[in-house]
């Protein structure tokens, strides 16, 4: 079990050059977790690549679907307030980024992202997806 960011559904979903990653990820842990926040996010990722012209509305449709699929509604949590705040005070990092490490915190999960300032402020708890992989592999 895993806490993923939303670049990482989004690399799964949506072909970027991080596509193999997030594959690699999903291929060696599924069972993905995120904040109720992911959702949202996804949609904004997903209207960029529409307004870019990078995306057609039926392959967003689409894109959304299976990120719904990968990341189902049992998968999604409310993170605490007051966790929020307290990890908005140490680390200087946005109220979204704390979410995700609040629900990694909540479920005592890596929380595997790209965001160099989440894995600057939370190491303990933070890994690439390249990293977690590596180490996955290691102990098998």
């Amino acid at each position: 079990m895993i806490v993923i960011d939303t670049n990482i559904i989004a690399a799964l979903c949506i072909p970027s050059p991080q596509t193999k990653a997030a594959e690699a990820l999903l291929a060696t842990d599924q069972n993905w977790h995120a904040p109720i926040l992911w959702i949202s996010e996804f949609r904004n990722v997903v209207s960029k690549h529409i307004r870019r012209g990078s995306t057609s509305f039926p392959q967003a449709e689409v894109a959304l679907h299976n990120a719904r699929k990968t990341l189902p509604e049992s998968h999604t949590h409310f993170p605490e307030d007051q966790r929020i705040l307290e990890l908005l005070s140490r680390s200087g990092c946005t109220s979204y980024d704390c979410e995700f490490v609040a629900v990694a915190e909540s479920l005592d999960v890596p929380l595997v992202t790209w965001d160099g300032q989440v894995l600057k402020n939370f190491p303990e708890r933070a890994v690439t997806p390249e990293a977690f992989v590596t180490h996955h592999r290691r102990k098998h």
